[in-house]
């Protein structure tokens, strides 16, 4: 998913290379996505198209994921990003820019 890309390593690896923002701070670690799904390169789950057909309240219920009480999993935070990326370009894709 390029936005989970974009945001997770691309900025942070950006941001990296501004040494003055990190003599403070712990420097935060880019993410891969494969790494993150547990060397999958897209979330299991129901998959694309099936958004538009039941129309599913969040794509953490779509995922299975129900217990709003429990702390998530890396691979489970980041299946639920990249299905809410997937679910919001197949219901409003048409208000969607350019990611650059």
């Amino acid at each position: 998913c390029r936005v989970f890309r974009h945001v997770f390593q691309r900025d942070i690896d950006r941001l990296l290379a501004i040494d003055a923002l990190w003599e403070t701070r712990a420097r935060p670690r880019p993410l891969d996505l494969e790494t993150c799904l547990g060397g999958r390169a897209e979330p299991s789950g129901r998959g694309a198209g099936a958004a538009a057909a039941s129309a599913p309240a969040s794509a953490s219920a779509m995922l299975g994921l129900r217990d709003s009480q429990k702390q998530w999993t890396l691979e489970e935070n980041a299946r639920t990003f990249v299905e809410s990326i997937r679910l919001f370009l197949e219901t409003r894709g048409g208000e969607v820019g350019r990611l650059e």
